[in-house]
């Protein structure tokens, strides 16, 4: 077939974007049978799950050959399907402000408002019995931060980070790029992804924080693909557990120690905690 802007995965066997790129196409070839025949019905089974939302309740997909989800050890998952219920079956529920729904990656999602002041929080997820967490989310921007010293936050747990070792951040800079960071005894693991988002495109994010490493305790992909990046800030050096926080999106608690509230401007889809 004729590839423009797409690649074939010989791993996974689909057809992925190249590097780079926001849009593309493949057209196949047309195979000749040799014969005409009449097609009544037409099925075919999925080789993995693809375009659709992450399992409730903690289960285990088991409907197709290959890519099936595991959802075990999930903490929080909001489909956020014009609400803020948490579907992992914790029952760790969220309340939101200012906050409209529209047509998401699956379904609906949430859209923060910077002219609204937009925000939402969940009451607090236990992850005080590990050091290794996952998260992932599909996030579409509407504007970007302007000011360097100013990012746009789409989510924290913790109050306010900067004072506990037990927390992190996910935010968007000013550079069109996201950062992922935890405290540290002394210092942070700062990880800086080299890509460059654009407005109104839909990325799917998996964060990785893993405490029990001596170095570069934050790892990130987008789109599947494991980012190159920089760690602006040194590394955490404290193997301690996470906490039993809440979680706030779209803007920080605004503690008095740091009143700026870091407001994000966009959407947010299929949100999970591991």
């Amino acid at each position: 077939g004729t590839h423009t802007n797409t690649t074939y995965n010989t791993n996974t066997n689909l057809i992925n974007l190249s590097s780079n790129q926001t849009s593309g196409n493949y057209i196949s070839d047309i195979k000749d049978a040799t014969v005409s025949a009449t097609w009544s019905t037409l099925a075919w089974m999925p080789n993995r799950p693809t375009n659709k939302a992450l399992p409730n309740n903690g289960a285990t997909e088991t409907d197709y050959p290959t890519g099936n989800a595991n959802m075990t050890g999930n903490l929080l998952l909001l489909h956020l399907d014009s609400n803020w219920q948490d579907t992992s079956g914790v029952g760790n529920n969220g309340t939101a402000n200012n906050i409209t729904y529209g047509d998401g990656k699956f379904g609906q999602a949430a859209m923060f408002d910077i002219t609204k002041n937009s925000s939402s929080s969940v009451g607090a997820v236990n992850l005080s019995n590990t050091n290794k967490v996952s998260i992932s989310f599909w996030v579409k921007v509407n504007s970007f931060p302007t000011a360097a010293n100013i990012p746009a936050l789409i989510f924290e747990v913790s109050p306010n980070y900067n004072h506990r070792t037990d927390s992190f951040v996910m935010s968007l800079n000013s550079g069109k790029k996201l950062n992922i960071s935890l405290k540290g005894n002394v210092y942070y693991c700062n990880w800086i992804a080299d890509n460059v988002l654009q407005s109104n495109v839909w990325y799917h994010v998996a964060a990785i924080l893993d405490k029990s490493l001596s170095t570069q305790e934050c790892m990130m992909y987008i789109n599947g693909t494991k980012t190159t990046g920089t760690n602006l800030g040194y590394n955490g050096n404290n193997t301690n557990n996470f906490g039993n926080q809440p979680v706030y999106f779209g803007a920080r608690k605004q503690p008095i120690n740091d009143p700026t509230p870091y407001y994000f401007d966009g959407w947010l889809d299929d949100v999970a905690f591991f």
